[in-house]
């Protein structure tokens, strides 16, 4: 039986209708993704403060140009008027709040509320996204921040839904419990932008728990990084930040961000040109020999100073398609989407962008069995009667 505070934090994401905190404790009914969406994502995004941006968002598939109009309209009306799926969504955000309050003891508020409807055409899905500004959300440590008490009594996800918790600009993460499904660099907890728990998921008292700390601190050699470049994170961020923080910090931050952004960009389209994989092979780009790889720095007694960047592996010098062939070669000709998102550690619109691509130019080919896409080389396709994976 779950406590009232997740009862009433069971409403609030799925923006049921309003009902007391008594009926909602055993209203298991309102944890489904709503009718006529296929996937549910609850996004949280912690601040240094404590506060937090807590975001809800339903996806729906939009299988034809029929769909893609009547969702366009919907999301024409959802933006400009006070629907009631909006408006439900404020009231349930601030008795949440509310009952946060009574249950840590620690002042909450929500603030600052959005709402988006988009589509996707390279996805060809609808997305339905709604926010606020979690005030007093998590715990402050020192220069700890620890996300747990807010789930006192437990939480749940259901089948077709996920949780994902991502850092703030300034943070890093230190621990997460019980350990994620999946994060956003599966190689490094502390350098990772996010961390996921997918699927039907009946989470322990005050789990999940995940503890964050100062990014210069967790990870001492990396710079620290600017908000995410798009007009509404820098907006959530400032806000969050909190009345002792540098203003100046915060836009040198961003200006870092954007520029590092730039660059990422042209050395993209360079490689894609094929320029710099002809450099690295030892071509006739520009004469000259090929780079060697630098020795690691080495302090005055002889020992290491600092770990030596590694060489660069023949799994990096491969492109984005290589890499997808390449795997699915190591697994028998094909494989699920979610498991290629999984192995390489590219976000799922990364990956669903890349496929839609690839399936263009006639290399690789995908076939929807149930909630899931299969993967295969062309002319290494399954039997489309059932799953290849149904025997594992």
């Amino acid at each position: 039986m779950f406590r009232p505070v997740v009862g009433v934090l069971a409403v609030v994401l799925l923006v049921a209708p309003a009902v007391s905190p008594a009926a909602a404790v055993t209203d298991t009914a309102s944890l489904q993704t709503p009718d006529g969406f296929e996937e549910t994502t609850f996004r949280v995004t912690v601040y240094a403060n404590g506060s937090a941006t807590w975001a809800i968002e339903h996806q729906t598939p939009l299988r034809n140009e029929s769909e893609e109009q009547q969702f366009q309209a919907f999301a024409d009306s959802f933006e400009r008027n006070e629907t009631d799926l909006y408006t439900n969504f404020v009231e349930q955000a601030g008795l949440l709040t509310q009952y946060g309050t009574n249950t840590t003891g620690r002042e909450m508020s929500a603030r600052n509320f959005q709402r988006t409807a988009t589509t996707n055409p390279v996805q060809n899905t609808g997305t339905v996204r709604m926010s606020f500004l979690w005030e007093g959300f998590a715990t402050t440590r020192g220069d700890r921040v620890v996300v747990s008490d807010v789930f006192e009594g437990g939480f749940y996800i259901g089948p077709d839904q996920s949780f994902v918790v991502e850092r703030g600009p300034t943070l890093a993460f230190v621990q997460a419990q019980p350990p994620p499904d999946s994060r956003s660099r599966p190689d490094s907890l502390a350098r990772s932008e996010s961390v996921s728990w997918v699927g039907e998921t009946s989470f322990a008292d005050r789990r999940p728990y995940v503890e964050l700390g100062p990014r210069s601190a967790v990870v001492p050699d990396t710079p620290t990084e600017g908000a995410p470049p798009t007009a509404q994170a820098t907006t959530q961020t400032d806000v969050a930040a909190g009345p002792d923080d540098d203003t100046s910090g915060v836009l040198w931050q961003i200006l870092v961000g954007a520029l590092v952004l730039a660059l990422g960009v042209v050395v993209a389209a360079i490689w894609r040109s094929g320029v710099a994989a002809t450099a690295i092979h030892g071509g006739t780009t520009g004469g000259g020999s090929a780079a060697q790889t630098p020795e690691p720095d080495s302090d005055p007694n002889g020992g290491v100073a600092r770990e030596a960047d590694p060489a660069v592996s023949d799994e990096e010098l491969l492109s984005d398609n290589d890499r997808v062939i390449q795997l699915l070669e190591e697994n028998g000709g094909r494989m699920k989407q979610v498991d290629i998102v999984d192995t390489t550690g590219w976000s799922k619109s990364k990956v669903s962008m890349l496929l839609s691509e690839m399936e263009d130019d006639g290399e690789i080919s995908k076939l929807r069995v149930g909630r899931e896409n299969i993967i295969s080389i062309a002319g290494q396709e399954p039997d489309a009667a059932g799953s290849p994976f149904e025997e594992e």
